[in-house]
């Protein structure tokens, strides 16, 4: 299940309701997990997750940055990406 902007690559649920729905389900079941990324949804999905408080309901948000040139995964640039996660999540 893939949040995001109606119209972005790999958004499949694209309001904050149908969202909500989703990971109420998600949760129901036994996980408390979601991994995303700021890619995805073209950088929505994180959105709609901090939207969702997320954090409030217990659930643990994984997200990730891709180094974008070999050997520059460094602790100063990560610490810079790490700036660019909305704070929601």
């Amino acid at each position: 299940m893939t949040f995001g902007r109606e119209g972005t690559e790999q958004a499949r649920v694209h309001t904050i309701e149908d969202a909500l729905q989703f990971s109420t389900f998600f949760q129901a079941h036994g996980h408390n997990e979601i991994d995303t990324a700021r890619f995805y949804g073209e950088g929505s999905s994180e959105s709609f997750l901090g939207d969702l408080d997320c954090r409030k309901r217990g659930i643990v948000m994984d997200t990730k940055t891709i180094p974008q040139l070999v050997g520059k995964c460094r602790r100063a640039m990560l610490q810079k990406k790490a700036g660019d996660i909305p704070p929601s999540i």
